[in-house]
C-alpha cells in the first residue's frame, strides 16, 4: 500500500491509500507500467522560447510572425495575422528562431488552464517561412528514445495539463516558459512501437474531430450563405412576394437601456432571475442562464425584461446578441429589443447577426467603442411582414439546430479523447 499526494493518481481522492498493481510502479504522475521511463522533457527533446520581437520592428509584409494566439484547437491560424519581421531580420538575425517543418509548437501565455490542451500544434512546410515570437515554443524530438506523435499527444493531455498548472503563474491565464516546461515529467512505454500505437489510436481521434470541425465550417458558411440570400430579400421562400418596407429598429418594439442593481445590496442578489451581461452571450441564441441571477428585489430596481427580449452589446464588444428565454434583466452594456406585434423575435436576432459590421460602424470614436441607445434605435432595415419574418426565422433555426448537434459531437468527440489520453499515456490500457 502506498499514500500518493492527490492528484497524482488518476481518480484517486484526496488523502486515500492507492495499491500499486503487480506490473506497475509509482511515480511523480501516478502509477504506470513498471517497464515504463519516466523523464524530463529535456531528456527527450529540444526546446525554444520565441525571442520577442518588439512591436517596433513589427512590419506590414515579409515573413509572419507566430504568437500564441496563432494556436487554437490544434493548428496553426495565419489568416489573421497583421504582424510580420522583414525578410532581412527573418534571415538574419532571428534566423535561429524560424519554424521547421514538423516542429511541435506550444502557446505559453495569455491562455486558461482548461484551454491549455487546445494550443499545442505541429507546423507544416504551407506555413513557411514563419518567425517564432513571444509567447511561443517549440520542440524538436531528437534519436529514437520517444516517438513524436506521442510526444505531441502528451502535450494535449491532463497529465501535462496538471504539471503546467500546478507551476504557472498568473490568475485567469496561465503564464509560463522553459524554466516551467524543463520540470515537467513524461512517462512514456519503453517500446517505441508500444508509442506508435497510441499516436495512432489517438490520431484516429483527431481524425474524427477535424472532419467534425470541417463539417462544422461547412455548416457555417451555409448559415452565412443562407442569411445573406433571405435576410436581403435576394431570394425568396416560397409563397412570399411583394416589396418590403425600410424600418427603423424603434419600430421594431421598445427599445431599452439594461442597468446593474447596486452590487453591495445583498438582497438584489440570489436566486431568481436571470441577468445578462456580454459574457453570457456566446454563439448560442437562447438566453436561458446567466453567471449571475438577481432577485424579485433586484430586479425592480432595473428595466425588467419579458421572455424573448432580443439582446445586442452595444458597448466594446459591439453586435453580440441573443434572444432573452425567460423573465430577467441585463446590464448597461446591451441594448434591448422588446419586439412589438410585427415583428418575430428569432427574425430579428438573425437580422442583427448578419449585420454585425453594421453595427459596429455606428459606434463612436471614444476610448471605448460604443453604440448609444439613441444611435442604435436610429439604424434602418428593409424587412418582410411577419409570416416571411416567421418562415425565414424558420430555416435558419434548422441550420442552427445541425450546427447546435455538430459542436455536441464534437465536444463528446473531445472528452472522449482526454479519456483516452489519460488511460493510454499512464498504461492503464495497453495496445501491445
Amino acid at each position: 500500500m502506498y499514500f500518493f499526494r492527490a492528484g497524482l493518481v488518476p481518480g484517486a481522492p484526496r488523502g486515500c491509500t492507492v495499491s500499486v498493481p503487480k506490473g506497475y510502479k509509482r511515480t511523480e504522475v501516478g502509477v504506470v507500467p513498471e517497464e515504463w521511463g519516466v523523464f524530463r522533457l529535456p531528456e527527450v527533446s529540444w526546446l525554444q522560447e520565441g525571442p520577442g520581437v518588439r512591436t517596433h520592428q513589427f512590419r506590414t509584409s515579409g515573413v509572419k510572425l507566430l504568437n500564441g494566439t496563432n494556436i487554437s484547437n490544434g493548428r496553426v491560424d495565419l489568416d489573421t495575422t497583421d504582424r510580420f519581421v522583414s525578410n532581412a531580420e527573418a534571415f538574419g538575425p532571428y534566423k535561429h528562431f524560424l519554424v521547421d517543418d514538423g516542429d511541435i509548437l506550444l502557446a505559453t501565455s495569455g491562455i486558461t488552464i482548461e484551454r491549455l490542451n487546445e494550443k499545442v500544434a505541429v507546423a507544416t512546410k504551407y506555413l513557411l517561412p514563419l518567425c517564432m515570437n513571444t509567447s511561443t515554443v517549440r520542440f524538436k524530438i531528437p534519436g529514437n528514445l520517444i516517438d513524436k506523435g506521442f510526444f505531441y499527444h502528451y502535450l494535449q493531455s491532463d497529465i501535462f495539463k496538471n504539471q503546467i498548472g500546478a507551476m504557472a503563474t498568473g490568475s485567469a491565464q496561465l503564464n509560463f516558459g522553459p524554466a516551467h516546461l524543463r520540470m515537467v515529467v513524461l512517462p512514456a512505454p519503453s517500446s517505441n512501437a508500444e508509442q506508435r500505437a497510441i499516436a495512432e489510436a489517438l490520431g484516429d481521434v483527431d481524425a474524427l474531430l477535424g472532419a467534425l470541425d470541417a463539417a462544422i465550417a461547412k455548416q457555417r458558411d451555409l448559415k452565412q450563405a443562407t442569411m445573406q440570400q433571405l435576410l436581403t430579400g435576394q431570394t425568396r421562400l416560397p409563397g412570399f412576394a411583394g416589396e418590403w418596407e425600410t424600418k427603423q429598429v424603434i419600430d421594431f418594439g421598445r427599445v431599452v437601456t439594461g442597468g446593474t442593481p447596486r452590487t453591495g445590496v445583498a438582497s438584489f442578489w440570489g436566486d431568481g432571475y436571470i441577468w445578462i451581461t456580454p459574457t453570457d452571450i456566446s454563439i448560442d441564441r437562447d438566453l436561458i442562464s446567466s453567471e449571475r441571477t438577481i432577485t424579485d428585489m433586484g430586479l425592480s430596481v432595473i428595466r425588467e425584461l419579458p421572455a424573448n427580449t432580443v439582446l445586442i452589446t452595444c458597448i466594446a464588444s459591439i453586435g453580440k446578441n441573443g434572444i432573452l428565454r425567460s423573465r430577467g434583466g441585463c446590464n448597461q452594456q446591451i441594448n434591448a429589443v422588446i419586439p412589438n406585434s410585427s415583428f418575430c423575435a428569432e427574425f430579428l436576432y438573425y437580422l442583427f447577426e448578419a449585420n454585425v459590421d453594421r453595427l459596429k460602424s455606428k459606434a463612436g470614436t471614444t476610448a471605448t467603442s460604443m453604440v448609444s441607445k439613441a444611435e442604435f434605435s436610429k439604424i434602418e432595415f428593409c424587412v418582410p411582414l411577419l409570416a416571411e419574418q416567421k418562415a425565414i426565422a424558420a430555416v435558419l433555426s434548422d441550420i442552427d439546430t445541425a450546427l447546435s448537434a455538430l459542436a455536441s459531437r464534437r465536444t463528446k468527440t473531445a472528452a472522449l479523447k482526454q479519456a483516452m489520453m489519460q488511460s493510454l499515456l499512464t498504461g492503464r490500457i495497453r495496445l501491445v
